[in-house]
Formats: structure tokens, sequence, C-alpha cells
């Protein structure tokens, strides 16, 4: 397992990504309405830090990129990756919240860029927002080497049938008056 001595995971792999945020406004109603969603991922340079950067913003649509996040892989999660890779379509997935947990229809900032459908469905459990995206061409190469080089099946292994000594079933059932 990839554990450092603190037990805390520790990535094999890298990938920085920024992290394109949009928010639609519906003002047709009666009240007014953000619908916030994830709309792609873009590779991007190494960096220290988050930085929000403004990419188009008219009032009714705002798009912003995220920089800083990366996509990490780790070795427990391999078959994971597996598998998302074997699916029909793979994704990437970005978990999110709202910035003010109070305002459900303020700003959702991203908390987590993976390839995992495990890691993505733990954060579903507990009602985390959850974004899945195709994987970017060049992510996907990238991933695919990753498995290709560490990914090994595990072997199935036949179960063996247990013996049974001669009356031992018979002995430890319950005469016949405990069930009545």
């Amino acid at each position: 397992m990839s554990e450092s001595k603190s037990d805390q995971r520790v990535p094999i792999e890298r990938f920085p990504v920024t992290v394109i945020v949009e928010r639609k406004r519906r003002d047709d109603k009666s009240w007014s309405i953000d619908h916030w969603s994830v709309t792609g991922l873009l590779p991007a340079q190494a960096s220290k830090g988050f930085e929000r950067t403004t990419l188009q913003d008219d009032g009714h649509l705002s798009q912003y990129s995220w920089r800083g996040y990366d996509v990490a892989l780790y070795l427990d999660d391999i078959e994971s990756y597996h598998f998302n890779l074997e699916g029909e379509s793979p994704w990437i997935f970005v978990s999110g919240e709202y910035a003010d947990a109070e305002d459900e229809a303020g700003e959702i900032v991203a908390l987590l860029v993976t390839l995992s459908y495990d890691e993505a469905a733990s954060y579903m459990e507990t009602d985390s927002l959850v974004f899945n995206l195709p994987i970017p061409g060049e992510i996907q190469l990238w991933v695919e080497r990753y498995v290709l080089d560490h990914y090994r099946p595990l072997q199935k292994k036949k179960r063996k049938r247990q013996r049974w000594q001669q009356g031992a079933w018979v002995c430890s059932k319950r005469p016949l008056g405990e069930y009545r």
C-alpha cells in the first residue's frame, strides 16, 4: 500500500489540472436560482496554491477557472482506475462543496479531482457534490500508462471444500425438544 510512516496515503504520481466551474442564473422564476456545474478540466502547470480566475461574467453566465488541483494516483486505488478505464465511458470526478455551507445557492468550490470510482462514491455517500466529466485525452493516456505499468489482476483461488468428520454435523444438531 502507498502509505507513509504517518499512515497517510502517498501518491505515486500527480497530474496538475485546472477545474472550470460554471454558474448559470435563471431569472425566469419569481426567485433567482443559481445552477453550478463543473464543465471542464484542463492540463495545467503545477502551482503551490489555489487561484480563481474569472473567465466570463455577464450576469447570467459566469465561468471561473480554479488552478492548483492535482489528479493523484495511488497504488491501493489501481483496481478502481482499471475498472474506470474498462467501462463504456471513462470518467474523471470532481467533488465540491458550497463555499458557504448555509447557502446552497452560493458558489461551489472543488475539493478533490479523482479517477477512482471508489473515492467518488464515498463522497456521494456523504451527500457531497460530485460532478463527472469525460477524461481529457492527455490525462487518459497518463492513467492508462500507469495502470498498464502497475495493475496485476488478483489470482482467483478455488475454495477448498471442508471435510466433515463422520458424525460431526449430527452431534451439533439440537435435540428435537429445543425447537418446541
